[in-house]
């Protein structure tokens, strides 16, 4: 079931479309791990970085994407922020699944409705958001480029990993 980001996934945003690979890539990851557990090729503590990795990272996407819209006035913003924690909470309960489950292939049919939520989100409400943000242009180089010059510590591409076992294309559009 594995995903791969191509154009028809692309908000024309770059670093927005480089956070949807990147949140692809961390699922397709948790997707192998999972399917690597039920054949007996990895242990769980494998399962539990990666879903680590896809928690955190989409937390932080989040939050960016969020913020943007707010600094930009995006007028859909807070139906925006409720997807956004509709995903949070899935992935809790996909956490939660794999945690509790000795068998788990009961967590790949919940991974395969977070692959369509995502791709959902992103073709629907984050294409919704693009013309917005194109017509913003000035206010997303400026949100931009202070990111980019923002500490490197500050930046979300490999979070540390802190895992508790428990014993139970195109030109930047910005640029004319």
């Amino acid at each position: 079931m594995s995903l791969i980001w191509t154009r028809h996934l692309s908000v024309h945003i770059e670093e927005f479309d480089e956070d949807h690979r990147q949140l692809l890539k961390i699922l397709n990851e948790l997707e192998f791990a999972v399917k690597s557990a039920v054949s007996g090729k990895v242990e769980s503590i494998e399962i539990e970085i990666a879903m680590h990795r896809l928690e955190n990272y989409s937390k932080s996407h989040c939050a960016d994407e969020e913020k943007l819209l707010e600094e930009t006035g995006y007028p859909d913003l807070d139906l925006h922020k409720l997807e956004h924690a509709g995903l949070i909470k899935m992935l809790g309960n996909l956490k939660l699944r794999l945690h509790d489950s000795s068998d788990p292939k009961h967590a790949l049919e919940l991974i395969g409705f977070v692959y369509g939520w995502v791709t959902n989100h992103v073709n629907v409400t984050d294409k919704q958001y693009a013309q917005f943000l194109h017509d913003h242009a000035k206010q997303c180089a400026v949100y931009f480029a202070a990111k980019k010059h923002a500490p490197k510590s500050g930046r979300r591409r490999e979070p540390p990993i802190q895992v508790c076992l428990a014993s139970n294309s195109q030109k930047h559009p910005y640029h004319p």
